[in-house]
């Protein structure tokens, strides 16, 4: 029996708030055909906007809207480590911050999952998330954002969870790794369904496949 998921998903929004009602009233009326939507953000929501990023908690204002609008969940972009306001932020999101290679020390706060799973009409969705790492390891923000956080390399780690292919009936990865590094992961992990990227602002024709793994941006 075919059954149908439907995701909505956006990438380096970079805090373009003044677009805000346009996209809620695009999930509003998506979410009148399907209640079950899901909504994904693969990462750098923030970083773009100084009404956003000087704001008292840096990026309070896009994670409110985010919450409005009902996100269910989001990838660690390279931007959303600026300004220091990572924990505040975590600790004011109704979504949760999905980040397979992130590993923060216990002490600095940082909640975050590296996998989830969707119940959607009792189909199962399964989503890994990655972040990008440059040549020196670490996502593209400032050194001094980043005390107290390691990371492990994207691929070493998201060969990891191939388990949840095996339990889920869609699996996806919320990449914020850049295009090109997503069609290496589409050609090594074959069991994802969906690849959702972002970072590198790729603006993709539809219905892109590589080794039957749609990718899109």
């Amino acid at each position: 029996q075919k059954r149908e998921v439907h995701i909505l998903s956006v990438n380096d929004m970079h805090a373009t708030i003044d677009v805000f009602p346009q996209l809620a009233g695009l999930i509003d009326s998506l979410r009148t055909v399907d209640p079950s939507l899901l909504v994904f953000s693969a990462g750098d929501n923030r970083t773009g906007n100084p009404l956003n990023d000087k704001y008292s908690i840096p990026s309070y204002p896009m994670v409110t809207l985010m919450n409005l609008v009902g996100f269910n969940g989001s990838a660690l972009g390279n931007h959303e480590f600026d300004g220091h306001s990572l924990k505040r932020l975590i600790g004011l999101s109704n979504f949760r911050y999905i980040c397979a290679n992130i590993v923060p020390d216990d002490s600095i706060g940082i909640h975050t999952v590296p996998c989830q799973v969707f119940d959607v009409e009792g189909l199962k969705v399964g989503v890994v998330g990655a972040v990008q790492l440059s040549q020196m390891g670490i996502p593209s923000t400032h050194p001094d954002n980043l005390h107290g956080i390691h990371f492990t390399q994207p691929k070493e780690t998201i060969a990891q969870y191939e388990w949840l292919s095996r339990q889920c009936d869609v699996t996806i990865l919320l990449s914020h790794l850049g295009y090109e590094d997503d069609i290496e992961m589409a050609k090594q992990f074959g069991w994802f369904d969906l690849i959702i990227g972002g970072h590198t602002h790729t603006q993709l024709k539809g219905n892109e496949r590589v080794n039957n793994v749609m990718i899109t941006q």
